[in-house]
């Protein structure tokens, strides 16, 4: 994941923290922790958890404006958690992170998320994954044609699944506002970077959509109440992954169908090699010499005693937006100290 000597300038401030201790936060903020699977971990790793995930809770002013002081109630009656793959530029969708967690891979999420809906159930309260229904083509091409005209054809299969997950989101947040626990995944655009690359007008038109569906549906609706305690934490996971080794060794190749969405989705292939087409119709990057490794020729294979820590863009960041002012009372608008934040719960321990 992102180090601190990574962050964008403007960020060092932004604790860097393990997807353990992360999750242990968030088991705090759902009143689930003295059922957190750390608390069977040896002392050793037990306490470098609890330290790292206090840091964070003890600086929550900056990013929770929820006390509760009555230790009978929750800290919180909703908590809707949204897991976006395949992003490249994450300020694109949404604002500076809270702080980065040194886990950037999208499934592990889906466990913390699958974690997170049984320890809430487990505790008497409704929590669900929202599943994406199969929703009547005609239905959703009518809809996303009312919001967003004609950007994309949706007589192609990965527009079409990228109009259903909006639609769907969209569709599902009232149900959401009534459970303690609601996650849901839009995959749609790592498909857009995958079949045309990250500088498609595909894909930036994806991102400016989610920007917009976030910020003018997700957060404010799911929000909206008097009284209302309740969290938005979306998790934006990178379209490549980092890679973290003494000799780093080459990425799984993506299979590209032309030659141009090749050249965008691996940046010319970081100015070291070609696109060239393969035996199976893809296209990927030939390297131009052979100390550049991965699917992008991102990675130097410089042979020391010292990590490597090449990236194609951005990693792993837990987005946050503090006191959003996004709440309306009987059709007015009234300023809130509503938040954005982040995610729970842990993958299982071998």
């Amino acid at each position: 994941m992102m180090s601190s000597n990574d962050q964008p300038l403007g960020l060092a401030d932004k604790p860097t923290i393990s997807l353990d201790a992360y999750s242990m936060v968030m088991s705090q903020l759902t009143d689930t922790a003295d059922t957190h699977p750390v608390m069977q971990w040896k002392d050793a790793y037990q306490q470098q958890t609890f330290e790292a995930a206090r840091g964070v809770w003890n600086n929550r002013d900056a990013w929770f404006q929820h006390e509760q002081d009555d230790v009978f109630k929750p800290k919180l009656d909703s908590v809707l958690y949204v897991i976006v793959s395949g992003v490249e530029q994450p300020e694109e969708i949404l604002g500076e992170p809270t702080f980065y967690v040194s886990e950037n891979h999208a499934h592990a999420y889906k466990d913390v998320a699958k974690d997170n809906v049984k320890s809430v159930s487990a505790s008497g309260r409704r929590a669900e994954k929202l599943s994406h229904e199969s929703l009547d083509d005609d239905v959703v091409v009518q809809q996303f044609k009312q919001e967003y005209n004609d950007l994309f054809d949706l007589e192609k299969k990965p527009e079409m699944s990228f109009a259903k997950e909006v639609m769907h989101l969209k569709s599902v947040l009232a149900d959401a506002k009534s459970n303690a626990f609601s996650t849901f995944r839009i995959k749609s655009l790592k498909t857009f970077a995958k079949e045309y690359g990250v500088k498609s007008s595909q894909y930036t038109e994806g991102e400016r959509i989610l920007n917009e569906l976030f910020e003018k549906t997700v957060i404010p609706e799911f929000l909206e109440g008097e009284n209302r305690r309740a969290l938005v934490s979306i998790v934006l996971t990178p379209a490549k992954h980092a890679v973290f080794r003494k000799r780093a060794l080459p990425d799984t190749e993506t299979c590209y169908k032309t030659e141009e969405s090749c050249l965008n989705g691996t940046s010319s292939c970081s100015a070291r090699g070609s696109c060239v087409a393969t035996d199976n119709d893809c296209y990927v990057c030939q390297c131009k010499s052979t100390s550049y490794q991965g699917d992008a020729c991102q990675v130097e294979n410089v042979v020391g005693d010292f990590q490597l820590l090449f990236w194609t863009g951005v990693g792993l960041i837990i987005v946050t937006v503090g006191s959003l002012l996004f709440v309306y009372n009987n059709g007015g608008g009234a300023d809130s100290d509503s938040i954005m934040m982040v995610p729970q719960s842990l993958p299982k321990q071998d």
